[in-house]
């Protein structure tokens, strides 16, 4: 449990930073994690119920409450000294040696796995905060993108309409407000689709969603992340911290094991009789031992039989967790490689060419070379290109995050 201070203190440093996106300023990434960190409500409910687990301990591992227990004598026994007339008993139980020692044990490897639970649970809310951040990101992205080419068709309006009233094709005219429109309308669909992914943020980020006041559009990081090799980040995944419960969750159920093998073992009962003698004889004290008699011997082997197959349950389980972490980082791993495949052949082939083709297309339309259709055809294509490549740009730092959560312990800057 020594890492629970540092948690607390991740946690009160991530307050500090808790109001950063209430000023209008495009929130980053570390600024929304550390609000996230501060004040996700499923966080906090879950980092409750670790604190609660580090109690169960100290319940059972406890010895039961001793039994205290007066009689009242209605009808008398006389005694050669006088008549029996009340007696009090004092009772303690101890279970067999080893079991209270057990108990605990079993219950602070369970609390073990419920904080490194937790801390599978903070990446997975870094993980799910940095894809909506990127995924609002690129959203960002896509409505400056379609405004600049929404202006730059308004801008052409004016060349198209003087060309066709000195004669020109009228279906220039209407070719163009047909492409207006339909970039108009793509653009107005972004507008929504932001609400709702703002909406979304701010859930995760601990804030009470609203649909009319949507967060500040952020700014798409242009330098694509870099990731270490595949080698080295499959060694980093061993120390996931859900690798860690599953581990905790074997010693636990090897314990449980090692506990039921003693189930048949009695308890030993110790205590004291005092007898209250009337007729000023003399008071009787006795002393009590006594064993519990364990009989029921089909439930103790079911009992064995039962915590021997959750034993091995809890190995296949950290088989299973490693496996499918490794599954998760070569999925993410290939998503960032094709990302990066993509933004090297936007930036450095299609882009390039779309633009020139978009500039030579725009001098032949001047010089009555082109029609306004293949005006509008190059600057679609290029719009397409420029949107394909932040499409790749958000998803290479999606795989890169990902690949962070799997790896790397949490880590947010201040």
């Amino acid at each position: 449990m020594k890492h629970f201070f540092f948690v607390s203190i991740i946690l009160a440093l991530a307050s500090n930073g808790r109001h950063a996106l209430a000023q209008e300023v495009p929130p980053t990434l570390e600024s929304v994690l550390r609000e996230a960190l501060a004040s996700n409500p499923e966080l906090s409910a879950q980092f409750d119920r670790v604190k609660a687990s580090r109690k169960i301990g100290t319940q059972v591992g406890a010895l039961p409450d001793p039994k205290l227990s007066y009689t009242e004598f209605v009808s008398q026994v006389q005694t050669r000294t006088g008549p029996q007339e009340r007696a009090v008993s004092l009772t303690q139980a101890f279970p067999w040696p080893g079991k209270l020692i057990l108990r605990e044990s079993i219950a602070d490897e369970n609390a073990r796995s419920t904080f490194f639970r937790f801390e599978a649970q903070q990446r997975q809310i870094v993980r799910e905060v940095g894809l909506t951040f990127f995924d609002y990101a690129y959203l960002g992205e896509a409505i400056r993108i379609s405004r600049r080419n929404y202006e730059l068709l308004e801008q052409l309006a004016p060349t198209v309409d003087t060309k066709v009233r000195a004669g020109g094709d009228l279906s220039a005219s209407l070719r163009l407000e047909v492409e207006t429109t339909r970039v108009e309308d793509q653009l107005q669909g972004l507008r929504e689709q932001r609400s709702a992914l703002s909406s979304r943020l701010e859930s995760l980020m601990g804030r009470t969603p609203t649909l009319n006041t949507p967060l500040p559009l952020p700014t798409l990081p242009v330098r694509p992340p870099s990731i270490d090799p595949l080698e080295s980040l499959e060694r980093q995944t061993a120390q996931h911290p859900l690798i860690a419960a599953a581990e905790a969750g074997v010693m636990s159920a090897d314990l449980a094991e090692r506990l039921s093998r003693k189930s048949p073992l009695p308890d030993i009962n110790i205590g004291a009789n005092v007898i209250d003698i009337g007729n000023g004889g003399e008071t009787a004290v006795g002393v009590m031992v006594g064993v519990s008699i364990p009989l029921a011997f089909d439930k103790y082997r079911a009992e064995r039989e039962e915590k021997a197959e959750l034993a091995s349950a809890a190995r296949a389980d950290v088989t299973s967790m490693q496996q499918r972490l490794q599954a998760d980082l070569h999925r993410a791993v290939q998503s960032w490689r094709e990302a990066k495949k993509r933004l090297d052949l936007y930036r450095e082939k299609l882009l390039p060419s779309a633009e020139q083709a978009l500039e030579l297309t725009e001098e032949s339309y001047r010089n009555d070379k082109a029609t306004v259709t293949d005006l509008i055809d190059a600057e679609r294509t290029l719009l397409d290109l420029q949107l394909m490549n932040q499409r790749a740009l958000s998803s290479a730092h999606k795989a890169a995050l990902e690949i962070r959560t799997l790896t790397e312990p949490l880590s947010v800057a201040k």
